[in-house]
């Protein structure tokens, strides 16, 4: 038998150490992977949000130049003031309901709960461990 051998097989301080730091960085390496995981998904949900989102917006923008335009033009004899004081009224309403849904889906979203989960396994391992 040779000496990595016996360090190897738990003879002694040194093999516990070296069984100790493997454990560790494998923790750390599992750990980082995860982390990495879930940053690529919180990239890709992010990116197909924004990108979904401006073509949302986009297109919403042109329905609606073109809604307030006929809107405006048709009632431009009788009540224009009134189309555009009615067409600012409903565009802010639609924008505070977008703002207040906006804020609502940031709040309920949570980003990177596999890795904050597993550090607080983790943790609780260790206190259990003392």
């Amino acid at each position: 038998m040779n000496e990595t051998d016996s360090t190897d097989s738990g003879g002694g301080l040194g093999g516990l150490l070296k069984g100790m730091g493997r454990t560790f960085v494998s923790l750390l390496s599992n750990r980082a992977e995860l982390f990495l995981l879930e940053f690529q998904e919180e990239r890709e949900h992010w990116i197909q949000a924004l990108f979904l989102g401006m073509i949302a917006m986009i297109f919403g923008i042109l329905t609606l130049v073109v809604l307030s335009l006929g809107l405006v033009v048709w009632l431009w004899d009788s009540h224009p003031v009134l189309a555009l004081i009615g067409l600012a009224c409903l565009y802010g309403g639609v924008s505070l309901t977008a703002c207040l849904q906006l804020r609502r889906y940031l709040k309920a979203h949570q980003s990177f709960t596999g890795s904050m989960n597993e550090l607080k396994k983790d943790r609780e391992w260790l206190n259990r461990e003392k």
